[in-house]
């Protein structure tokens, strides 16, 4: 269970105070890219291969992309051979970004797995955001006109001083009927959970 976000500066959080904020997330390791008008970040739970193979944000070998990744990837050894990549490791860490680097946007198209991914676009300065098909790893955002925050958890997107905590009573009676929420919508009436 590793911790992965994105924030616009201008979102006022403090890039020391979300790293902290996710370290129960991922406890052995913490990074962020620092970038003109953003950060993205990552706290690592060092589960499958060395912590080094995992060490994240991941910039392509292009210098195209950044990635920040939580969950696995199930067919790595297909893609292994199916792109004849030669890693160092069996971490689906450094062949994700082996594909981000060989595929671009289109990575997405080959990956079987549990994860949440956020991929941020150097030349296009864009943020792309995907959850797998079953919706098994959260990510949450939010996003202004100026703005925009996602993360793993919820409580990461109260460190910014423009988010007022509003409450969504719709959302909390279908959590109560339903037991969860279907759709985009969370507890809190600004907030979203990214869909499948």
């Amino acid at each position: 269970m590793c911790g992965i976000y994105f924030f616009t500066k201008n979102s006022l959080i403090s890039k020391e105070n979300i790293k902290k904020n996710l370290k129960h997330r991922g406890p052995d390791y913490n990074g962020q890219v620092d970038l003109k008008h953003s950060i993205i970040g990552f706290n690592l739970l060092s589960i499958r291969e060395k912590i080094d193979f995992s060490k994240q944000p991941m910039i392509t070998e292009n210098e195209n992309f950044i990635i920040a990744f939580n969950g696995e990837i199930y067919n790595t050894d297909k893609l292994k051979k199916q792109f004849n990549f030669k890693v160092s490791s069996d971490s689906d860490s450094e062949i994700l970004n082996r594909l981000v680097n060989l595929k671009g946007l289109d990575f997405i198209k080959y990956i079987k797995g549990m994860y949440a991914i956020i991929l941020y676009d150097k030349n296009n300065k864009l943020v792309h955001a995907y959850r797998d098909k079953s919706g098994q790893k959260n990510l949450y955002y939010l996003e202004g006109c100026e703005f925009f925050i996602i993360s793993s958890e919820i409580h990461t997107l109260f460190e910014s001083s423009i988010l007022k905590k509003k409450v969504n009573y719709n959302s909390i009676y279908e959590a109560c009927v339903v037991g969860y929420n279907p759709n985009e919508n969370t507890i809190f009436s600004n907030i979203k959970k990214l869909l499948p």
